[in-house]
């Protein structure tokens, strides 16, 4: 088994897993369980990760992968900016922390 991805919660490993199921390619969680064990460890060693199981198909995963992640927008491309004031927000946020604007209403 080969590592083709690591991260420090199980979501995107997950959504990882299932890309590459649908392509064939079967794979392993590891890690889950180290998530609460972060002053014992040091953090990146409680990070979750996506091991192919077999060795011949880590070149093609680590390129799936690669190009999945590359074509999920940036942080900064989903920034808004608020329709009554102008403000760029941030992704994160639904409310402008200027004016109080909502998100949502436009």
């Amino acid at each position: 088994m080969k590592r083709v991805y690591t991260a420090p919660n199980a979501s995107m490993v997950h959504i990882l897993k299932d890309m590459l199921a649908e392509r064939g390619i079967s794979t392993r969680v590891h890690g889950e369980g180290l998530l609460g064990a972060a002053g014992e460890l040091a953090p990146v060693d409680t990070w979750v990760e996506l091991h192919v199981v077999e060795d011949r198909d880590e070149a093609v995963a680590s390129r799936l992968i690669k190009e999945f992640l590359g074509s999920s927008p940036s942080h900064e491309d989903r920034r808004w900016t608020c329709q009554q004031c102008g403000e760029v927000i941030e992704a994160q946020f639904g409310v402008c922390w200027k004016c109080g604007q909502s998100r949502n209403r436009y």
